[in-house]
């Protein structure tokens, strides 16, 4: 179960628009991605969880709280400039700096602690089927994927395991060929372990990067 299925379910709008609040027609997620990385304004989602306390069950429950002057001075090198902050400062007023934010981790972290009854129906899978199928088979796979479906990922999991074992016997092999024609020219170890270094760094790069592109084994909804 994805959390944009969740945030389907709880009927919320989710919104780069960090002026947006939350009213009594229509809920508001605020999100903001920055360097491929997809943040969510803390206090709306515990809001929407249902905590009458919501900076509590922020300091409670969330692991790694950030705040939004800590990520923008990540992403810029330089020093934050007028034109960077106004945007920000704009859309959440003097507090902007200050504005808590975190990652799907601790949404999940507090979706489990929440007592809001669409949360309680996530707890119970988590807790009920997800985590079980894990320990008893190693993978959770979704009660929505057809039995077919089921096959291809298992056919997919072995290609992904040969290929890998394929791949590591014909390193070995060449790096043992490789290492004694280096030998007998008279290459010291150190040399040979930077020649094989930046030698075998783009095969592998390529050969695991190929093999990434078919790995969807676990499956969440």
């Amino acid at each position: 179960m994805e959390i944009a299925k969740i945030l389907n379910q709880m009927k919320v709008v989710v919104t780069t628009d960090l002026s947006k609040k939350s009213n009594g027609e229509t809920k508001y997620l605020r999100t903001l991605k920055l360097k491929k990385k997809e943040l969510f304004v803390a206090k709306d989602f515990a809001e929407l969880l249902g905590y009458a306390d919501t900076h509590q069950a922020i300091v409670d429950n969330c692991k790694k709280t950030t705040n939004l002057k800590l990520v923008l001075n990540q992403v810029y090198t330089t020093v934050l400039d007028k034109s960077t902050v106004k945007p920000y400062r704009k859309a959440l007023g003097t507090k902007w700096a200050t504005t808590q934010l975190i990652q799907e981790p601790d949404i999940w972290r507090l979706i489990i602690k929440s007592r809001l009854p669409e949360a309680e129906k996530i707890e119970s899978w988590i807790m009920e089927e997800v985590l079980p199928s894990i320990r008893k088979n190693g993978f959770y796979i979704s009660k929505e994927i057809s039995d077919e479906q089921v096959s291809n990922l298992v056919e997919e999991a072995n290609s992904i395991y040969e290929e890998r074992r394929l791949f590591d016997l014909e390193h070995r092999r060449l790096k043992s060929v490789i290492y004694g024609e280096l030998k007998k020219f008279g290459a010291t170890e150190k040399q040979i372990g930077g020649m094989f270094s930046r030698m075998f760094q783009n095969l592998h790069i390529a050969t695991v990067g190929k093999i990434n592109k078919k790995r969807n084994i676990l499956v969440l909804g």
